[in-house]
């Protein structure tokens, strides 16, 4: 897929979320090979990007909220501040991917991502998204206080977990 082509997508994208899908059209991305693409900043609210090729792309701040990413490659990609809420990662490889960190947990062993914002750590678990704080609350509601669970949520919380894996510390 060339640049152009890319762009056309995405301001057609853009004009159909802005327009509550009135015009535009919504980002089919299926299969697409975007590796190594700057979609810094891109709003991708939405967008089917299911089996898309990310390797390497560059998606900071990159509003991913709704994003079907089922089974897509993101493989060294950067997500510094890429909001996901409510996207779906299943299948999804994450490797390597910056500023993102998975892991399991919980009775069924949920795969659970964390994400490294500027000025704090956000967290999807199962339907949830929201802070550290947020997600305590929740799992202590779930689970009780000091659950292995809350303990895990408190460690990918830490700053000193993101400064070992290289992402540095927290504004």
């Amino acid at each position: 897929m060339t640049k152009e082509e890319l762009q056309k997508i995405l301001d057609d994208h853009k004009l159909w979320i802005e327009s509550d899908g009135v015009e535009g059209e919504r980002a089919d991305l299926i299969g697409a090979n975007l590796r190594g693409s700057d979609l810094i900043g891109a709003n991708l609210i939405d967008a089917d990007l299911r089996g898309a090729d990310l390797r390497g792309s560059d998606l900071i701040d990159a509003d991913l909220r709704g994003a079907d990413l089922r089974k897509a490659d993101l493989i060294g990609a950067n997500l510094i501040g890429a909001n996901l809420r409510g996207a779906n990662l299943y299948g999804a490889n994450l490797y390597g991917a910056k500023n993102i960190q998975s892991f399991q947990c919980g009775k069924s062993s949920r795969v659970c991502y964390t994400v490294r914002h500027d000025t704090c750590v956000m967290f999807q678990i199962g339907c949830f998204w929201g802070t550290s704080d947020e997600a305590i609350k929740k799992i202590r509601e779930d689970y009780g206080e000091n659950s292995y669970y809350e303990r895990l949520v408190s460690l990918y919380s830490e700053t000193s977990f993101w400064i070992e894996n290289g992402h540095g510390e927290l504004k």
